[in-house]
């Protein structure tokens, strides 16, 4: 999950907090934050690859095959993305084995 917003912008401490509280269930996901919300060199190639310009709140879920399966303009909601990631092929596979 990557959060590109401007640095103090209270959509992204949402965001945070979100992903924060379901701390465990992002473990369980293999969902990592990762922010780019500043001028640094790593923020400015994180806002390239997504082709976002940093100016306003976005939240991208991108994929471990590097596909942006989620974009929002508005924080998501632990219930929306864990029905997203869990609705996708590579994580029903890993639920399935889990089970066994």
């Amino acid at each position: 999950m990557v959060v590109v917003a401007p640095l103090g912008d209270p959509a992204a401490e949402k965001q945070r907090r979100i992903y924060n509280s379901a701390a465990k269930g992002m473990s369980e996901r293999a969902i990592v934050l990762s922010e780019a919300l500043d001028g640094s060199e790593r923020s400015q190639q994180i806002r390239s690859r997504l082709d976002a310009d940093g100016k306003r709140f976005q939240v991208f879920l991108v994929g471990k095959d590097g596909h942006t399966a989620i974009s929002s303009d508005k924080p998501v909601s632990t219930d929306y993305l864990f029905g997203k990631v869990d609705a996708m092929p590579m994580r029903r596979d890993e639920m399935q084995r889990e089970r066994r």
